[in-house]
């Protein structure tokens, strides 16, 4: 069973190489790193989420700073259901209600969104390259949450 600690994949790679009879180093994250995303595109998302959240909670633009949290907004479990399929319509991305609590604020948000978008972009692994490995990489260099490498390690079975 692969137990998934935290987003480092630290034990997850330790546990694959005891049960290999040995002790597993994942390959370098570098080649599977997105580029850093565009200062501007990631300004210009933020602005986007900024006025879709503020839209769907009937507030001032100006009342949805970057780093203010969700909840502060007044974003509930119910509420982050209905802003996440907005968001995820509108930006073409898949979001889940647990992704604007795990990606808390706006700018968190954005990032994590460029990161997505960057890892569906990504090319695919090297032919003979692990792709349970390959999956940690892309957690550990934050390409992936836990979530989303779970529902791919459920597709893998």
């Amino acid at each position: 069973m692969i137990v998934v600690q935290n987003c480092a994949g630290s034990r997850v790679a330790s546990e694959l190489g005891a049960a290999r009879g040995g002790i597993a180093r994942p390959e370098p994250a570098a080649s599977l790193e997105p580029a850093a995303p565009n200062p501007g595109a990631l300004v210009a998302l933020e602005r986007e989420l900024t006025r879709i959240a503020a839209e769907f909670m009937r507030l001032p633009v100006s009342q949805v700073a970057p780093e203010r949290a969700f909840s502060e907004l007044g974003v509930d479990s119910v509420l982050a259901i209905d802003l996440a399929d907005r968001v995820s319509a509108a930006l073409s991305v898949e979001l889940g209600s647990a992704d604007l609590f795990n990606h808390s604020t706006v700018r968190k948000l954005a990032r994590h969104i460029a990161a997505q978008r960057a890892a569906a972009n990504a090319p695919p692994p090297a032919s003979g390259a692990d792709p349970l490995l390959s999956l940690l990489n892309r957690v550990e260099a934050g390409q992936l949450s836990v979530a989303e490498a779970d529902r791919l390690l459920q597709e893998l079975r």
